[in-house]
């Protein structure tokens, strides 16, 4: 039934149809390669640090804190 009335084509006009495509195009693609770890021991270590997941997730942590560090403060007015 899709096919019969142009699909999600439909209700879009010609530029959000090409907008549509291009996000499509983008989102199938992966990566080239993975970013190699430097060879200077310093920055090898960070990478490392950064690279882990508990990196994502504490930063995340931090973040909410700071939403609610923020709403706390906004809360008297």
């Amino acid at each position: 039934q899709k096919k019969k009335f142009g699909g999600q084509d439909i209700f879009m006009t010609e530029e959000q149809k090409k907008y549509y495509n291009a996000m499509k195009k983008l989102g199938s693609k992966k990566p080239q390669k993975p970013i190699p770890r430097p060879a200077n021991k310093f920055q090898g270590m960070v990478f490392d640090f950064v690279t882990r997941q508990v990196f994502d997730i504490s930063i995340m942590i931090l973040i909410c804190l700071n939403m609610v560090t923020m709403m706390v403060e906004t809360d008297d007015q």
